[in-house]
């Protein structure tokens, strides 16, 4: 096997070929692309082929949101770790050259890499989402981690997986959760990377998405631990950091 596999949910969603093209020259005896797609039209799926290797895989299979299709693509991953993006996200070359080295160095269970929140259209750094020291104390102080920032040995996913009920945040309960697996040794942090994500997602492209994205995790707070009440009146700061960040970072 080789080290990692970067997975991507896909549907109806031309900006994957974007993604597809900059990893079209990449080599792939480390790594292997696959795209979990929830039926996307077929002079898409069509582009999709072109720019995978032999070594890529392209599964066509309903799913019931995207947190479904992640699970299901999961299973379908044949290396070690598993970095999960979106198809309207972004890593350059050089971060995942960087990636897969710290993957050579090191063979913790998880690692966490920063995430660069940007402009639709301009992509304009709006947000940096710097690494944050993973604990289960810190997410109770309200730090939240993005899903698109961890790269997990695939035994984590093996003892974990997303809930397929909450289609909005459910990365939210996936950390709590696995906050419980992980010591201190099993984590591991890479800088010199980071993932682009653009803004204007299910959770934040409008301000009625916000709020019901609030309720949610205020939901899950009060059901699982009402200690977690405690950091969503911290997580303003959080956000107001990343601004700060990526002005700085501009």
């Amino acid at each position: 096997m080789g080290k990692l596999s970067l997975l991507i949910p896909s549907y109806n969603d031309r900006r994957i070929l974007e993604i597809l093209s900059e990893l079209n020259g990449y080599p792939r005896h480390d790594l292997e692309v696959v795209i979990q797609d929830g039926g996307s039209p077929a002079d898409l799926v069509s582009e999709i082929r072109f720019f995978l290797k032999s070594t890529d895989k392209l599964i066509i299979e309903k799913d019931d949101g995207i947190f479904d299709a992640i699970n299901k693509g999961i299973s379908n991953c044949s290396n070690d770790y598993i970095l999960t993006i979106g198809t309207d996200d972004f890593i350059e070359i050089h971060s995942l050259e960087n990636i897969l080295d710290a993957l050579v160095k090191d063979s913790k269970k998880v690692f966490f890499v920063p995430v660069r929140m940007v402009s639709p259209k301009s992509l304009k750094l709006i947000r940096y989402w710097p690494i944050r020291k993973f604990s289960r104390v810190n997410i109770l102080f309200g730090a939240q981690y993005p899903h698109f920032g961890l790269i997990a040995h695939k035994e984590i996913y093996n003892a974990l997986k997303f809930s397929t009920t909450n289609k909005i945040n459910a990365d939210y309960e996936f950390f709590y959760d696995l906050s419980k697996l992980l010591i201190k040794s099993d984590i591991g942090y890479i800088q010199n990377c980071s993932v682009m994500m653009r803004l204007g997602g299910t959770s934040t492209k409008d301000l009625s998405s916000i709020l019901s994205h609030q309720l949610i995790i205020i939901s899950f707070a009060i059901r699982r631990n009402p200690l977690l009440l405690i950091g969503i009146l911290f997580k303003p700061l959080y956000k107001a950091q990343e601004l700060v960040l990526g002005a700085f970072k501009r």
